[in-house]
């Protein structure tokens, strides 16, 4: 027994240790000439128990672009110089005469730095060395990736590997494994993410939530679009979504899929917005443009484009700066035309972030490629699936904060609903609304009642969930679905004075429009 016993406090033990590996293993990488890179990066010291000697200033250019030149010279070199200074890495000299153009002329040994985290002001793309428009438009036309420009991330990853060629991309030797290898047999590769945003107030928005979030969880509902594409080629893009939903609903997710080759249109409240995966426009466009929108503490938003991430410091243009400002904590873009196939595979991702990895894990373990174009954004460190739901509502009830309770109810029910046992489903629903009423949860019983042709029975909780409603878009997107369930069974007198109600109510709205006949 005493054996047995031994054993297990020997696993645990090594659990525990395992828990701490990732912040072990984390450097912060900060521009001297950006007070608020410092300070960010040492709110997060604080924020992750990290100690200050994690912090490497450099001093480096304020532009969000740097020449290959700059790159090498000014943060390449001297973060390596600070690495081996502060025993983070040991590393051998090259023979010089065998060193490249653009090579590092030093080889790695040993490395116990597994996340390198770089803060606002620090660059974000390298630049092409041969920056001649007749040659980027031969790249763009034949789909070439015989290119150098990348993503300072997406370069750092290797910042450790042996040497490689710049121009082009590079296998990712973590690609679609089920967790992160740091050590020598993967080259070293590093998880390379920054905390950066379009100003240093979102960045520390960022950093809060994802710390709430993994402890309290990632509370919502969660929204993909999908494109409809017609040639194969694109219609990958659809595929990639369309699982990711799937992982996320078997966790108990409501899931809500846009499944027009439109977009998610500026009246589409996105309520709740937890998760969000769409594609393809160009610029911030629909909900994310509304004055107000705001996703819940935590969430993750991509919207995949060619140059999503063309600019990141911006409130407007592309997408991830203005997700970033709308309320998400973390995302990832393009700095310049990856291709398709390039870009994380959402399934995988999906899949690794709900099984706890950490989120820059989630993007590394799903990219093919490095020395590319993917930048990452957000706390590497966020695990949004580290706590168990019951542990989420210990820590919410502790907290105070009781009306997030539904929604780690709501996720219980949907998984019981996926496994075909409504009634249990149902009654569990029910005590859960005489322990505390909301309106996700009369939303909830009202939608299942009446999906099952039960609508006489839905109708008291569709109508208290219009009372408990928090604002116009949540109170006409339940009312937009209650007026469909009466009108299918015929009783279009009741649907008749729902209507007049929410139209009275909510008379101001411009979301008013999803009670029309086209409302989707």
């Amino acid at each position: 027994m005493r054996r047995v016993v031994a054993i297990l406090a020997f696993l645990l033990a090594a659990a525990a240790a395992g828990a701490g590996d990732d912040r072990d293993g984390v450097v912060l990488l900060v521009n001297r000439a950006v007070p608020e890179s410092r300070a960010l990066a040492e709110l997060y010291c604080q924020l992750r128990g990290l100690p200050l000697e994690r912090i490497c200033e450099l001093e480096l250019p304020l532009d969000e672009q740097i020449s290959r030149e700059d790159y090498e010279r000014l943060l390449r070199d001297p973060l390596l110089d600070w690495l081996r200074r502060e025993g983070w890495i040991d590393q051998i000299k090259r023979d010089p005469r065998r060193v490249r153009s653009h090579e590092s002329g030093w080889v790695t040994v040993k490395s116990r730095l597994r996340i390198l985290c770089s803060f606002y002001g620090v660059p974000i793309h390298i630049r092409d060395t041969r920056p001649w428009l007749l040659e980027k438009i031969r790249n763009l036309l034949t789909r070439s990736p015989q290119r150098d420009e990348a993503a300072v991330d997406s370069e750092l990853a290797l910042l450790l590997h042996s040497p490689y060629d710049i121009e082009g991309r590079i296998g990712n030797p973590c690609f679609g494994q089920l967790r992160w290898d740091h050590s020598a047999a993967s080259g070293f590769v590093i998880l390379a993410a920054r905390l950066d945003g379009p100003d240093p107030d979102v960045v520390e928005r960022m950093m809060r939530d994802a710390v709430d979030a993994e402890r309290n969880g990632l509370h919502g509902r969660m929204y993909f679009d999908l494109r409809q594409a017609a040639s194969d080629e694109y219609k990958l893009g659809d595929f990639w979504i369309t699982e990711a939903a799937e992982r996320f609903s078997r966790e108990g997710y409501d899931v809500v899929i846009e499944r027009t080759e439109l977009l998610f249109r500026e009246i589409d409240p996105m309520d709740h917005a937890a998760l969000y995966l769409g594609w393809y426009a160009p610029h911030v466009t629909g909900p994310f443009a509304r004055t107000g929108f705001a996703f819940r503490p935590g969430a993750i938003a991509n919207h995949l484009h060619s140059f999503n991430a063309a600019r990141l410091r911006t409130y407007t243009n592309h997408w991830v700066g203005p997700l970033l400002a709308a309320g998400a904590a973390a995302t990832w873009g393009s700095v310049s035309e990856p291709f398709l196939g390039a870009t994380p595979h959402l399934p995988i991702f999906a899949d690794r972030l709900c099984r706890g990895a950490t989120f820059a894990e989630s993007v590394y373990l799903s990219l093919p490629f490095l020395s590319w174009q993917i930048t990452v954004i957000g706390d590497p460190l966020y695990r949004p699936f580290a706590t168990p739901p019951d542990e989420q509502a210990r820590n919410l009830e502790t907290a105070g904060r009781l009306e997030e309770l539904a929604w780690v109810e709501l996720r219980k029910i949907n998984r019981l609903v996926r496994e075909g046992r409504l009634l249990i489903a149902l009654d569990q629903a029910r005590a859960a609304l005489r322990q505390r009423e909301s309106a996700p949860l009369h939303e909830k019983v009202a939608s299942l009642l009446a999906t099952n042709g039960l609508i006489d029975e839905s109708i008291p909780h569709y109508e208290r969930a219009l009372e408990l409603a928090t604002d116009a878009g949540e109170a006409l997107r339940i009312g937009s679905d209650y007026l469909a369930h009466l009108r299918a069974a015929g009783q279009d007198s009741l649907a008749e004075g729902v209507e007049t109600r929410l139209r009275e109510r909510w008379q101001n709205s411009p979301f008013l429009g999803l009670l029309e006949p086209d409302g989707r």
